[in-house]
């Protein structure tokens, strides 16, 4: 169940991240 938790808390911080300020310094 854990991968279910990371995996949507991934899936937040992404839509939230892109969403609110799209900065390519944040990406890999």
């Amino acid at each position: 169940m854990s991968h279910i938790v990371r995996f949507t808390v991934l899936l937040l911080l992404n839509a939230f991240i892109v969403r609110g300020r799209p900065v390519g310094g944040i990406q890999h």
